[in-house]
């Protein structure tokens, strides 16, 4: 699935995506970290939304509603983070990826060149590990296992 933060084209594989909202209200938590921007209720579960403009060290800007939030699943645990606008589903072999250094290296799995335009792939686990990782934002993400 590819999609857009900041005209940047990233994408993760449809595997990795649980599904697609569009922007809702988030809920902020008492004392979490820039690496969070809070709780969403989606169907009765409670999910985090990780700040991925921070873990990929883009300028943070205000929920717009056509945004949409990216549920991913990692393991036993969801997280979920929003993008500008979402591209679509690219249909691609994994020979494509180069694993060349990325921009966004410690949460790429690789590099993926389309029509010029290079799109980095990221990895789910990446980015829940790092969401993990940062030890403020560690209490909400431990409640939404599951």
């Amino acid at each position: 699935m590819v999609f857009k933060i900041d005209e940047q084209p990233l994408a993760l594989p449809v595997s990795q995506v649980q599904r697609v909202i569009w922007a809702v209200e988030i809920t902020a938590m008492p004392g979490q970290s820039d690496a969070m921007l809070g709780m969403i209720n989606v169907e009765g579960a409670i999910i985090p939304v990780v700040n991925i403009r921070h873990l990929l060290a883009l300028p943070n800007r205000e929920l717009d509603l056509d945004d949409h939030i990216v549920m991913i699943k990692a393991g036993d645990r969801s997280i979920s983070f929003i993008v500008d606008k979402v591209e679509g589903v690219l249909h691609y072999d994994e020979s494509e990826i180069s694993t060349m250094e990325a921009k966004h290296g410690a949460f790429a799995s690789g590099v993926l060149k389309l029509d010029g335009e290079l799109i980095v792939v990221l990895n789910a686990e990446q980015l829940l590990h790092e969401s993990v990782a940062k030890k403020e934002g560690m209490g909400v993400l431990a409640m939404a296992a599951h």
